[in-house]
C-alpha cells in the first residue's frame, strides 16, 4: 500500500472555498493516497459539503504534511509552521498593493514556494520579486494531485 500523502490548506474561512475548490479537495480527499486537511481561523458554514478534515488554524503549527496558504494573512502563519518542509503560497490574486515590507517578507521568503492561479500573476511575481512559480488554475484537482506527488 502506498504511503499516505498529507496536504493541508490554510484559509481564513470555509466561505473562502468556492464550490469548485471544495469539489476538487473532496476528490483529492476521496483518493486513497491523499489526506486533505483545511485549517481555518473562522469556522462558518461552507458553500459545499466538505469531505475532508477541518481544523482550527492553530493546529497548522504542528502539521507535518505539505502546507499551502491562500493569502498574505495565512502566509504569515505558514512562515511559522516549522514542522513542514514543503510550504507553498497559492496566490489567487497577486497582492502587490500592500506595504513593501509585508510583501518583501512574504515574496522573498526562501522557505516558501509559490503557486499562481494565472499567467499574469506568474509574470508579476517573477518581474517584481524574481520568484518563479507553478500555475494551478482554481484548485484544479489534477494539478494539485501532481504537485503533491512531487513531494
Amino acid at each position: 500500500m502506498p504511503q499516505l500523502k498529507k496536504v493541508g490548506f490554510i484559509i481564513n474561512s470555509l466561505k473562502d472555498l468556492t464550490e469548485r475548490a471544495t469539489n476538487s479537495l473532496n476528490k483529492l480527499a476521496h483518493d486513497l493516497e491523499h489526506s486533505v486537511t483545511v485549517f481555518v481561523s473562522k469556522y462558518e458554514l461552507p458553500s459545499a459539503n466538505p469531505m475532508f478534515s477541518i481544523l482550527n488554524h492553530t493546529e497548522a503549527f504542528s502539521y507535518d504534511g505539505i502546507l499551502i496558504s491562500t493569502n498574505l494573512e495565512t502566509t504569515f502563519l505558514l512562515k511559522n509552521c516549522w514542522t513542514t518542509r514543503n510550504r507553498f503560497y497559492y496566490i489567487h490574486k497577486f497582492e502587490y498593493d500592500k506595504e513593501y515590507k509585508i510583501n518583501r517578507d512574504i515574496y522573498s521568503c526562501p522557505n516558501i514556494q509559490y503557486i499562481t492561479n494565472n499567467t499574469t500573476d506568474f509574470e508579476n511575481l517573477y518581474n517584481i520579486w524574481g520568484q518563479g512559480s507553478k500555475i494551478i488554475r482554481e484548485y484544479n484537482y489534477e494539478q494539485i494531485r501532481d504537485l503533491v506527488k512531487m513531494y
